[in-house]
């Protein structure tokens, strides 16, 4: 999802120990050291020293992405999971899909074109499951927005529904 304006795992990383938020398009705003952990703890709960304790580690860790270290270290799957969500939430807009510069140069678009070769009809036979390590819902976002557009919200639904999508390391949300 990077060429739809999300950052990678690693762009991800950086972001939270740099304490800034990613701005793909622009330059960055500094924000404090913690300040995805910091937004998580403003609207819930939150161990705000196992936060700190969690960008201390992931730091000296060396890993290349949250993943990679939460793979590692379970403790902190709760907080690294949280601060992933804080930070990606941001990214998520439906009207990120319609300003793709070049759509034939777009794994999304490709992907839907050889989907819907055969129309409405022959989508619903497609067997097609997902498996993205995104926890964004980028994909699920482009193809509900683009059937629906092109079929109205009930047979997109339908459509929807017969595409499985698995997120393995988890997902910002139910789509």
């Amino acid at each position: 999802s990077v060429g739809y304006g999300f950052p990678s795992g690693a762009m991800l990383c950086q972001t939270l120990l740099e304490g800034r938020t990613v701005n793909i398009n622009g330059p960055s705003r500094p924000l404090r050291l913690n300040s995805a952990l910091e937004i998580v703890a403003q609207h819930i709960l939150f161990d705000y020293e196992l936060g700190e304790a969690f960008v201390r580690e992931l730091r000296a860790s060396g890993c290349l992405s949250i993943d990679e270290f939460l793979a590692l270290r379970e403790e902190f799957d709760v907080v690294g999971k949280l601060a992933i969500a804080a930070e990606l939430i941001r990214f998520e807009n439906p009207e990120t899909f319609a300003n793709v510069a070049d759509k034939s140069e777009s794994f999304y678009h490709q992907l839907l074109q050889t989907l819907l070769q055969e129309g409405a009809d022959g989508f619903a036979k497609n067997k097609l499951t997902v498996v993205t390590f995104n926890y964004d819902r980028s994909f699920e976002e482009f193809l509900y927005q683009a059937l629906r557009a092109r079929y109205g919200e009930a047979t997109a639904h339908a459509l929807f529904g017969v595409i499985r999508v698995i997120h393995p390391h988890g997902c910002l949300g139910d789509y």
